[in-house]
């Protein structure tokens, strides 16, 4: 799903997505700050999803950690990382 077929007003509208079954439990959307929280799916699943769908959609992945789920990535004049722990993922996307 993309952020604004979630609702979102800012960000990356159209180019930024997710898996269709998230459950999305807090969510910041302002011009200068998205910001999502997910309880599923699992941060592994959302990380292979991003690492698969990324660059496809005009973005890089700048960097990723050796060990747990962690990524930082850029596109479309945005900025973006996502960490992701136990059941619990975060991305936050700001204007690069």
């Amino acid at each position: 799903m993309t952020l604004r077929q979630l609702g979102f007003a800012n960000g990356p509208s159209d180019e930024f997505s997710l898996p269709s079954d998230l459950v999305l439990t807090t969510s910041v959307d302002q011009p200068n700050v998205v910001t999502l929280v997910l309880a599923r799916p699992s941060p592994q699943t959302v990380e292979e999803y991003l690492r698969a769908t990324l660059p496809g959609r005009g973005f890089t992945i700048d960097a990723r950690a050796d060990v747990g789920q962690a990524l930082a990535f850029a596109g479309h004049g945005w900025t973006g990382v996502f960490t992701g722990t136990g059941t619990t993922t975060a991305i936050v996307l700001r204007p690069a």
